[in-house]
């Protein structure tokens, strides 16, 4: 399982370094995001936009008993509610989770996220997304089962 863990995070990394047609988000020259998320478990976070409306999306977890990976394509609603020059979209996608456990009960599971993004008023000056995400995993390795995840997160743009 471990071979298949390092695997699906060459592909991801891969996927995330020959995105083309790279596209900044929201007008500014600003393409990849680095962050934390915490909730249903503890990360970091990355995100690449690669389309004017369209991302990848990659989570990496580990602690004394489980390391987990996965990896999003999302789609955005730009600009969905505007309050005064600040900005909130709405995200939703498909992705993919692996879950590697100590006790061997490793999971594989088909991700659908769906979120809401924040953009700070001057994203130019402070390049800073917060969201909030819910996402069903439909586990089909191990055992078939729904999890539920949800996620708070912060993301600074370079």
């Amino acid at each position: 399982m471990k071979d298949k863990i390092m695997l699906l995070a060459l592909l991801s990394i891969s996927l995330f370094i020959i995105s083309s047609n790279s596209h900044a988000i929201q007008g500014t020259d600003r393409k990849f995001g680095a962050g934390m998320m915490v909730v249903s478990s503890t990360g970091f976070n990355f995100k690449h936009w690669h389309k004017k409306s369209e991302a990848m999306d990659f989570y990496l977890s580990f602690s004394d008993n489980k390391v987990e990976i996965h990896a999003d394509y999302l789609l955005h609603k730009l600009n969905l509610i505007k309050i005064s020059e600040e900005k909130l979209s709405l995200h939703y996608g498909a992705g993919l989770r692996v879950l590697n456990k100590d006790n061997g009960k490793d999971q594989v599971g088909v991700r659908v996220p769906v979120g809401v993004n924040y953009y700070i008023k001057d994203f130019d000056k402070i390049p800073v997304e917060i969201f909030v995400e819910i996402v069903p995993i439909f586990n089909f390795v191990t055992k078939t089962d729904l999890d539920i995840d949800t996620f708070f997160g912060v993301r600074y743009y370079f």
